[in-house]
C-alpha cells in the first residue's frame, strides 16, 4: 500500500495544500490509478551546503497516458514545477521535497527526505595521538591512555583497529577504537615515528628516527625487516612521516641537506628524494590524496602546508600553519583535510584546497598522528 496517496483527508490533514490544490470534502477518487509517483535526487556539485539539486520524476505511467503535470515543494518554502527541476540550497539541513504527479484523471504524491550537509560540521570520528599526555584522543570526548612517547597512528577500517607506535618500548601496538584489546604486534624498533598501512599485502611501514630507517612489519607473526635505510640505501636522514599508496611509500626527512619528501617503492627496488628543501623547505606529517594523486606534507620552515603530484611536481601551498604539524589526513568522502598542529595544541579541518578553514579541538599538549573513521 502506498502510504503517500490520498492520505491527507484521511489523517484529517491536506497533503496537497501547499501546491494550491483544493480539498474537498468528498475527494473523486479513480477506480484506477493512472499515476505512481516517484523521483530520483542529483547533488549536481557535492551535498555540502551551498548545494545545487536536480530533482528528476521517475514516476510510472499507465500505458496510453502521456499528459501529466508535476508540481514540486522543496521544503524551504518555495515550489516548483516540470518534470526535472533544478534548486538550489543555501543552508545546511534536513529538507521534506514533494512532488504531485497529476494526470486528468488521477494523480499521486510522493515526499522524501534531502539532507545538506554543513561543510563546517565534523562528518567523521577524528582521533589523534597526544604525546604529552601519552594518550589517544577521539574528538568525541573520549580517550585512553598509552604507555610510552608515540607519533605514529593508522587506522585498519576493514578490521576497526587501531595501529600506533611507541618510542618509549620501541613497539608497534594495535588495539581496538577504544582502546581495548591491545596487543603488541612487533618489538625490537629504536624511535619509531610514522607507520603506513598496506592492509591487502599485511604490513606496516614504519620510520624509524633512531635507526634512520624504513622498517617493514609483517602484522601476522610481527617480524620486522628494514626495508631502506641510510647507509644501504641513500634514505635521508632522520625520517619521520610516512604514508603508503599504490606500491609505494612517501616519507618526510628532517635532517640538514637530506631534508623534505622521498618516494620508495615497496618492493625496495629504489628511494630516491623527489623534492629537496629549495622546493619544499622540511616538515613532518605527510598523506597521500588517492583520488586526486596528490601528496600533502608539512613545511614546518615556512609554517605551512604544501600539496604536489605525486613525482613532486605541481608544488603549491594549500594553507598557512602554526608551525609542526605531524598528523595530516585527507578525507575524499567529505573533500576535508584534517590535521594537528604542535604548537597550538589545535586540531583542524579545512576543504581539500584549504578553505573553509575550522578547528575541530583545542587545549591539547601535544598532538601528533591522526587518523579519521568514517
Amino acid at each position: 500500500m502506498r502510504i503517500n496517496k490520498y492520505i491527507g483527508k484521511a489523517a484529517g490533514i491536506c497533503l496537497l495544500a501547499w501546491a494550491a490544490l483544493s480539498c474537498e470534502e468528498e475527494f473523486p477518487v479513480p477506480e484506477s490509478s493512472e499515476v505512481a509517483a516517484d523521483f530520483s535526487i542529483t547533488f549536481s556539485d557535492g551535498d555540502f551546503a551551498p548545494s545545487v539539486v536536480v530533482f528528476e520524476s521517475t514516476s510510472l505511467l499507465k500505458e496510453g497516458i502521456t499528459e501529466v503535470s508535476y508540481v514540486w515543494n522543496f521544503g524551504d518554502g518555495t515550489s516548483g514545477s516540470g518534470s526535472s527541476v533544478t534548486h538550489s540550497y543555501d543552508m545546511p539541513g534536513d529538507y521534506r521535497v514533494s512532488m504531485v504527479a497529476s494526470t486528468g484523471a488521477d494523480l499521486d504524491a510522493i515526499e522524501k527526505v534531502l539532507t545538506v550537509r554543513d561543510p563546517n560540521a565534523l562528518q567523521v570520528d577524528i582521533l589523534f595521538m597526544d604525546a604529552g599526555t601519552m594518550a589517544i584522543e577521539n574528538l568525541n570526548g573520549t580517550s585512553f591512555e598509552v604507555d610510552g612517547f608515540g607519533t605514529g597512528l593508522a587506522y585498519d577500517e576493514t578490521s576497526e583497529t587501531l595501529y600506533y607506535t611507541d618510542a618509549d618500548n620501541g613497539t608497534l601496538i594495535s588495539s581496538a577504537v577504544d582502546g581495548s584489546a591491545m596487543t603488541v604486534v612487533a618489538t625490537g624498533l629504536d624511535d619509531p615515528r610514522d607507520l603506513a598501512l598496506d592492509i591487502e599485502a599485511g604490513m606496516a611501514y614504519v620510520a624509524d628516527r633512531g635507526l634512520q630507517a624504513i622498517l617493514e612489519v609483517n602484522l601476522s607473526d610481527g617480524t620486522v625487516s628494514t626495508l631502506y635505510d641510510v647507509a644501504s640505501d641513500g634514505l635521508g636522514e632522520l625520517p619521520v612521516g610516512i604514508d603508503f599508496y599504490d606500491g609505494n611509500i612517501y616519507v618526510t626527512c628532517v635532517e640538514i641537506d637530506a631534508e623534505a619528501v622521498w618516494k620508495g617503492n615497496v618492493d625496495g627496488s629504489g628511494i630516491t628524494r623527489i623534492l629537496d628543501y629549495s622546493g619544499a623547505g622540511y616538515g613532518y606529517g605527510i598523506a597521500v590524496d588517492s583520488v586526486n594523486k596528490k601528496i600533502y606534507f608539512d613545511n614546518t620552515d615556512n609554517s605551512e602546508i604544501l600539496m604536489a603530484n605525486l613525482d613532486g611536481t605541481g608544488v603549491q601551498q594549500v594553507i598557512a600553519t602554526s608551525n609542526r604539524v605531524y598528523g595530516l589526513a585527507v578525507d575524499n568522502t567529505n573533500q576535508k583535510l584534517y590535521w594537528t598542529e604542535r604548537n597550538t595544541g589545535n586540531v583542524y579541518m579545512s576543504d581539500l584546497d584549504g578553505s573553509n578553514r575550522v578547528t575541530i579541538g583545542s587545549g591539547y599538549t601535544d598532538p601528533r598522528g591522526l587518523v579519521f573513521i568514517p
